[in-house]
């Protein structure tokens, strides 16, 4: 089993996920683990993007759950289009 085969992104770039409590890192995983069962496999730049916006989010304690959703789930739709579009 490859590294890119295993679910272990807040390992691999434990530093993106420092900024974040518990609840929030819990938050980010559980989205981020979602998309990985679905196929994607972000790169550390991918979850570094992902995690700007969130930090921000969570840092106010609002709506987070959904909004957070709503945001992974855009970059991604926006990731994989852009890998199709380049065949």
């Amino acid at each position: 089993m490859s590294q890119s085969d295993m679910f272990d992104l807040d390992k691999r770039w434990p530093d993106l996920f420092d900024r974040l409590d518990p609840a929030q890192r819990r938050s980010v995983i559980q989205t981020l683990a979602s998309s990985w069962l679905e196929g994607d496999r972000p790169d550390r730049e991918d979850v570094k993007d992902l995690l700007i916006y969130p930090v921000v989010l969570l840092a106010r304690k609002s709506t987070q759950g959904a909004l957070l959703k709503r945001h992974v789930a855009l970059r991604l739709r926006i990731k994989q289009r852009n890998y199709r579009d380049s065949f």
